[in-house]
């Protein structure tokens, strides 16, 4: 291994490595191998093996092997649950119609929008088919097809060495509990470690607590060892955490069976209504049927209490590659916990692709505490800032060691620091890239940065601000200054008279000191890989 080096992790992502040194290297394995990662020396030919396991495909689950049974609510709080979920919207003439409204002016206002969402808004009944007047204007919509559905997808988890997950996507054309808002999405996630399930997450209006597959195991919640048992909260507004009852009303079971229990249907149902899977995953052509993705927002509004539903688009769960929490525990880093110091900055560049942390087994650590490298630490400024960066770039200094033409990381970064101003080194013609980065040597890179990229950003200090550290350093005072009188520094909480500039920065520092720059103005580059 060549200690210090990372991973290609240029803005299209990670570049492939063989299987054989993925196995190799497995035990060292850095977590995600993606863009901006914080990492310690000699973690680099890992950091390959993880991207290329982020991107092998892994085989899929038959959806129908983990479908759930569902329970909603029976006479709770003297409301019948008699709905159900449907699979989406009802077209007249076309067969098991599940298409959204893209070219019909559906209320007549002239404007083709959200607000013409072609889903009925009925008193849905557990049947085969239903056909009614809806909401908004449209009537005689056509029949609706009321097989218990699901929009399924399986990947891989990003940045996530041996996870993967299944997304169950339920649609609600129409939820009667409290009021007739239509268009409502649920999902329940099953996450896979090695094949095997390991986590669950399950959507409550926006947010996705997750929990441990065992726990609906140890409460019975497993049916034929895969199939989970989920309770629906209020006319299916999201669904129980397993330690909750079941709900008494309507259940469906995965098999397609139901029964009562204290719910009331509408009108009679078939004795068995087997789900129907809807996927556009290769390779699931024999078990599920596609399904046409447009368009990409719906509306959310609620037409019942004078909201119209063009007032709040949404995007469908595709719109923009399903975008679901990309990771399997509920908090991203193990060694992170809520309200920990820097952790809204940890997250959130996590979150835009700008810091990464290592696999501890299943889960992620941070680290916080942990040095940085200078190496490291340019590669993140160059990348967080937009500068340019390419293996045709010629380094200035002599001790970087041998360039690999086939990784950016370090050469390409460091050259690109120092063309940009970023950088001038240790001394002539060394960087020493394997030392500790101090914080005088972070903030100075960081204000050149900004200077390099946005000039006019930075006022000058007032005339005779000394700051909290004085005049310390003939290179590294200017900078300090420049950056707490704009106050670049006013989220580090130790920060002060005491606070040494020649000590290591830490990682959580770092990370701070970077989110803090980009919120300030206003997000000055973000890498391209996906948002969670």
């Amino acid at each position: 291994m060549n200690s210090g080096r990372s991973a290609r992790c240029g803005r299209g992502g990670p570049r492939r490595t063989s299987l054989a040194a993925l196995l190799v290297l497995g035990v060292f394995w850095l977590i995600f191998g993606g863009p901006l990662p914080l990492y310690a020396a000699g973690a680099a030919d890992a950091a390959t093996a993880a991207g290329a396991a982020a991107e092998a495909p892994v085989g899929a689950p038959d959806p129908h092997h983990y479908l759930a049974s569902l329970y909603f609510d029976g006479a709770d709080g003297g409301r019948a649950e008699a709905y159900f979920p449907v699979q989406g919207s009802g077209v007249a003439g076309l067969d098991g119609a599940r298409l959204f409204n893209e070219s019909q002016d559906a209320n007549g206002d002239g404007v083709v929008d959200p607000e013409d969402s072609l889903e009925n808004v009925v008193p849905f009944a557990l049947g085969p088919a239903v056909t009614g007047t809806g909401a908004t204007a449209l009537p005689a919509r056509g029949p609706n097809d009321q097989r218990p559905a699901v929009y399924y997808h399986h990947s891989e988890v990003p940045r996530w060495p041996g996870w993967s997950v299944s997304q169950y996507w339920l649609y609600y054309a129409f939820n009667d509990w409290l009021n007739r808002h239509e268009h409502e999405w649920e999902a329940y996630l099953i996450y896979f470690y090695d094949g095997v399930p390991e986590r669950v997450r399950l959507s409550a209006h926006g947010v996705y607590p997750g929990f441990a597959w065992r726990e609906f195991a140890d409460r019975g919640r497993v049916q034929a060892g895969t199939h989970l048992e989920l309770s629906l909260i209020e006319g299916a507004h999201a669904f129980h955490p397993p330690a909750d009852p079941l709900e008494d009303g309507l259940r469906l079971g995965w098999d397609g069976s139901w029964d009562l229990r204290q719910g009331v249907l509408a009108q009679p149902a078939p004795s068995l209504l087997p789900w129907q899977v809807l996927s556009n995953d290769a390779g699931l052509e024999a078990v599920a049927e596609p399904f046409d993705p447009r368009p990409l927002v719906y509306g959310f509004g609620d037409p019942f209490l004078g909201l119209p539903e063009a007032a709040d688009p949404r995007p469908a769960p595709w719109a923009d590659g399903w975008p679901v929490p990309a990771y399997p525990y509920d908090r991203i880093f193990s060694d992170v916990p809520g309200g920990a110091a820097y952790g809204r900055a940890i997250e959130s560049l996590w979150g835009a692709g700008v810091v990464d942390g290592y696999l501890n087994g299943r889960q992620a650590e941070f680290r916080p505490e942990a040095s940085l490298l200078r190496a490291q630490f340019a590669k993140i400024i160059v990348l967080s800032f937009g500068i340019a960066v390419d293996e045709q770039l010629s380094v200035p200094f002599s001790d970087l060691g041998e360039d690999d033409p086939a990784d950016l990381y370090p050469h390409d970064y460091v050259a690109a620091a120092a063309q940009a101003g970023i950088t001038r080194g240790t001394q002539p013609g060394l960087f020493s890239p394997w030392s500790p980065l101090t914080r005088a040597q972070a903030v100075t890179m960081v204000v050149r940065a900004v200077e390099a990229v946005r000039p006019d950003a930075l006022y000058p200090p007032p005339l005779g601000y000394t700051g909290s550290l004085g005049l310390f350093d003939s290179t590294h005072s200017p900078q300090m200054l420049l950056a707490e009188s704009n106050g670049l520094l006013a989220g580090l909480a130790e920060f002060g008279a005491a606070w040494d500039p020649w000590a290591p920065m830490s990682r959580a520092e770092a990370a701070q000191l970077i989110w803090t720059v980009r919120e300030r103005l206003g997000q000055l580059a973000t890498p391209s890989t996906p948002s969670f």
